[in-house]
């Protein structure tokens, strides 16, 4: 007798018949049936009618894994294991890209392209160069096809810049590198790129500043001057009549129109009062409105 089988959305198989659907219910003849569950690995159990847990045949559905996983160390892909935990200087890390990108003017060396997919390649990996990890000199802006490309070949971790030549040579026929010239110096270093970076925050900081100043508030606490940055903003205007005290970003504060939610509710408290008076009445009123405010 034919089986019937309710279908939804993605496919998988069983015994050759290709079906679909996240779970599948199966209607083997007049009396079984039989409720099969799907995970993202396969079939993960078998449940009858009377809601009893039947044998696992996940593996004679699927098979065994010809090869084992790699997991860890032994993964291509395996950098450190530390995530962001690793030593990482991140304002500093940033300074070094920015100072690569200017020195390759922001063009990945290979093709020449400009875009927003260009990355930064470290000639001597991270692992193996403690002293070039910040060091504008032993980078180059690739693009992210290339540089994943490269990696796929060579791994994530123990690359060399003879590795990278060798990688230029076979399959790009590059073969004059800039970083092996004795005179090669970086135009632009990742120190100036730190410098140049404090006196963006500086600059930051002071339009922040004459911005808080204008809309008569007091700056408690920043926890820095770029855009997520959050910063503790009081209000003394309206110490009796509203609650001063407002947690906040900076690019927040600056889109807002009043900065604080007592000056916005001040604001529509007397638009309020403003829209309720008599045609005759709102000309005398406007003046003591426009004071309050």
């Amino acid at each position: 007798m034919a089986s019937n089988y309710t279908v939804s959305r993605t496919t998988k198989s069983i015994h050759g018949t290709r079906i679909q659907g996240q779970s599948i219910l199966l209607f083997l003849g007049w009396f079984n049936q039989i409720f099969v569950t799907y995970n993202r690995r396969g079939l993960s159990n078998i449940l009858c009618r009377c809601s009893k847990e039947l044998p696992d045949t996940s593996k004679k559905l699927r098979g065994p894994d010809k090869n084992p996983r790699k997991k860890g160390p032994e993964h291509g892909n395996f950098k450190h294991g530390q995530g962001k935990s690793r030593n990482y200087d991140p304002k500093r890390y940033a300074a070094w890209k920015e100072a690569v990108l200017i020195n390759f003017n922001f063009c990945c060396f290979v093709t020449g392209n400009k875009g927003n997919n260009l990355e930064c390649h470290h000639l001597n990996s991270w692992d193996i160069s403690v002293e070039g990890r910040y060091d504008a000199s032993n980078g180059v802006v690739l693009s992210t096809e290339i540089h994943r490309t490269f990696h796929r070949f060579y791994g994530g971790g123990n690359n060399t810049a003879n590795q990278f030549e060798q990688f230029l040579k076979e399959h790009y026929n590059i073969i004059d590198y800039p970083w092996r010239n004795e005179n090669h110096e970086p135009k632009y270093t990742t120190e100036q790129a730190i410098i140049r970076q404090q006196t963006q925050d500086e600059v930051k900081k002071q339009e922040l500043i004459d911005l808080i100043g204008l809309r008569n508030h007091i700056l408690d606490s920043a926890e820095g001057f770029t855009a997520d940055a959050k910063i503790i903003i009081s209000c003394p205007l309206h110490e009796t009549t509203h609650e001063t005290t407002h947690e906040t970003t900076v690019r927040n504060y600056k889109k807002a129109k009043t900065g604080m939610k007592c000056c916005g509710k001040v604001i529509q408290d007397a638009k309020r009062v403003y829209s309720h008076l008599d045609e005759a009445k709102r000309k005398k009123q406007t003046r003591f409105i426009i004071k309050r405010i």
